[in-house]
């Protein structure tokens, strides 16, 4: 039937576009290789992390958003459509800034914390590779988390063949930084570099993209949105990098309790910084607040 095969036409790209970050791995650790033993696992280790907000705050968002997408999509209503979507932009690079933030600030412990304990335990200084790696992976959430949602934009009008076009040739482009890399004096820090660049230049291509298809989207908000994030971020970050600097509780316990606090009064910090500056952001976690309160 005519339904049944544009169904599977339109699933086989989508079932690739989700694959991605898993070829951005599998390439890291081939060229990850040639830095000698380890290498890999300090790659791996700090990617891993840098990828737990793409599924907390990208893939969820961008799931949420999409019947919303597909709808206004369906109606034609692309004034609508590139309201939504770039108001899911702002919403994860909000919540992804000061995510990153944290994670850039508590590497250490973090890492500490997760890895610090059983067979990587037994190697301080490969800790330190990995918490170094995540810093600069950090750099690279917001990209990422961007993605899913500008490629489920392109998904709600069954336009999938072009977004995972774009997805691989800056794939291709990715191993041409990663063979640059390898075959320079940076060293292994070259690979999280190249992976954060990438990652920007897959976003930016997929706006342009989109903004073809469906008019203007609202990038200049997205570029407040960003910069105000990153000003209240880099003040609440300070002092949490300055508390984890060089000194954490002895016992793992403490150490995770130790962490959360942090966490807990960084995250009040970023808020109230936001909403002081009078970020419309701020809404959808006043949104979150009063639905727990509601549930209670």
């Amino acid at each position: 039937a005519e339904g049944v095969s544009k169904f599977f036409r339109l699933l086989v790209p989508v079932i690739l576009g989700f694959s991605l970050p898993s070829m951005v791995q599998i390439i890291t650790q081939k060229f990850a290789s040639g830095y000698g033993e380890g290498a890999n696992t300090v790659l791996t280790y700090s990617t891993n992390l840098m990828m737990a907000p793409l599924g907390i705050f990208g893939q969820s968002l961008a799931l949420a958003a999409f019947p919303v997408l597909a709808q206004f999509a369906a109606q034609q209503k692309m004034d609508m459509f590139r309201d939504h979507i770039a108001r899911t932009m702002r919403t994860v690079a909000y919540l992804c800034i000061p995510t990153a933030g944290l994670m850039f600030a508590t590497a250490p412990l973090l890492v500490h914390i997760i890895y610090g304990y059983g067979k990587a335990g037994h190697d301080v200084a490969q800790l330190d590779l990995i918490a170094q790696c995540l810093r600069i992976y950090c750099l690279a959430i917001v990209p990422w988390c961007l993605q899913p949602i500008l490629i489920r934009g392109f998904f709600s009008l069954h336009e999938t063949i072009l977004p995972i076009a774009i997805g691989t040739a800056m794939t291709a482009v990715y191993i041409g930084c990663c063979l640059v890399v390898t075959h320079s004096s940076i060293g292994l820090f070259g690979m999280p570099w190249a992976t954060g660049l990438c990652a920007l230049g897959l976003v930016v291509a997929l706006v342009l993209a989109l903004q073809k298809r469906v008019g203007t989207i609202s990038i200049g908000a997205l570029v407040r949105t960003i910069g105000l994030s990153c000003l209240a971020t880099l003040g609440m970050a300070a002092p949490l990098y300055i508390a984890t600097q060089s000194w954490w509780p002895a016992s793992r316990g403490l150490q995770i309790g130790y962490f959360l606090g942090l966490c807990l009064v960084g995250s009040w910090i970023y808020y109230f910084a936001t909403r002081a500056m009078k970020m419309p952001e701020t809404g959808y976690l006043d949104r979150v607040f009063k639905r727990g309160k509601l549930s209670r």
